[in-house]
């Protein structure tokens, strides 16, 4: 009798390790294999998207942002980062650049500085280093010229160089003092 209970023992002590373990269940193991997330960022979306479900992860949520550092199409960040250790078929989020932010720059020529400077801001750039420069045409606080020219694509927030009119220059009127000879008798 001892042996026959001691067989029953062991079997129950063997069904209760089996169910433990998720076998004869169907349930199979409990046990789950990471995988690594590939880092993208910098590369085409293309590119990351063939990466990332190539680690038997899936793709997630895309948005785009605006950059200078990354051009168009590529991923900017990714969500997990790279090298996380993550379950299968984890969904990777990534933030796609829609390319650097631009503006065309306005004519401003002939314009008074004050409107100069307000529509250079309206179209997204700034005034840059302004001159005075002597003009007989351009009236006085008026742009005469301007670097970079009207119609120039440049990143948001660019500078733009102004020479203003300081007006006509007196013409025929000798600015340095006269010095006077005189004969004494």
């Amino acid at each position: 009798m001892q042996g026959s209970a001691m067989k029953r023992g062991l079997i129950a002590i063997l069904c209760v390790v089996v169910a433990a373990c998720g076998g004869g269940s169907g349930g199979g193991s409990n046990i789950s294999v990471n995988v690594r997330v590939p880092d993208v960022t910098g590369q085409p979306q293309a590119t990351a998207t063939s990466a990332i479900t190539s680690a038997g992860l899936t793709i997630g949520a895309i948005s785009t942002a605006v950059s200078s550092a990354v051009a168009a199409g590529g991923v900017i960040s990714q969500t997990p980062a790279g090298g996380a250790s993550v379950a299968p078929q984890t969904a990777v989020s990534l933030v796609v650049s829609s390319g650097a932010n631009t503006a065309i720059v306005p004519n401003v020529v002939n314009k008074t500085q004050a409107a100069a400077t307000t529509a250079l801001t309206s179209a997204g750039v700034v005034v840059g280093v302004v001159t005075t420069t002597p003009s007989a045409t351009v009236p006085s606080g008026s742009v005469i010229s301007q670097t970079p020219v009207a119609g120039t694509s440049v990143p948001s927030g660019s500078a733009v160089d102004l020479s203003v009119s300081s007006g006509p220059t007196a013409f025929g009127i000798n600015t340095r003092p006269a010095l006077a000879t005189f004969d004494l008798p």
